[in-house]
């Protein structure tokens, strides 16, 4: 606290512990406004700094997520060229886009004539998994394999219940459906 000293005879305030002169004062004042300014723009710096790198985290993870992106689809499109099986390719490009994606497991389904049965073209699962199905041909279609549109449910979608029932029924805990049409089909 600080006291402008008065002239002679002036009443100055008790308690005070120190008295300047008014050109002191406003010296202190300047030096107090400067190490203000000083050390905000120093924090400024240091936030400015810090959000920086954060974003160059953030990119640089950005970059790792788009180049493992690029890895999986060009070993998908390198199996394209191969000459095995189509079911052999279907699993393989399972497990690239399983691995990718860190599922559990992925499937192909081919629906049959009578439209109420499927069967398993290509089944991939994450390791120390097992197929759900005991059979691959003729399977009792799944009411999830319904309809003609993507459809994607995850733990807290709201659902019917059915289906809900159904997934947990099966250990589903998320899913995703694409439909494949061949020739109209």
């Amino acid at each position: 606290c600080a006291v402008l000293k008065m002239e002679e005879g002036d009443n100055l305030l008790d308690g005070m512990s120190r008295q300047i002169e008014e050109k002191n004062l406003y010296h202190i004042m300047d030096l107090i406004r400067i190490l203000t300014q000083s050390i905000l723009e120093a924090r400024i710096r240091a936030m400015d700094t810090e959000i920086r790198n954060q974003k160059n985290i953030t990119d640089k993870e950005s970059l790792g997520l788009a180049l493992k992106r690029a890895e999986a689809l060009t070993q998908i499109v390198q199996l394209l060229d191969r000459d095995d099986p189509v079911e052999v390719v279907f699993t393989d490009i399972l497990r690239i886009a399983g691995e990718h994606l860190d599922i559990g497991s992925a499937q192909i389904f081919k629906l049959n004539r009578d439209g109420e049965t499927m069967d398993v073209v290509a089944e991939w699962c994450h390791q120390g998994l097992v197929s759900v199905f005991e059979k691959t041909r003729n399977i009792v279609r799944s009411p999830l394999l319904k309809g003609n549109t993507v459809s994607v449910v995850s733990y807290d979608t709201e659902c019917p219940s059915q289906e809900r029932e159904w997934m947990e029924k099966a250990h589903i805990m998320a899913r995703a459906t694409f439909p494949m049409f061949v020739n109209g089909q």
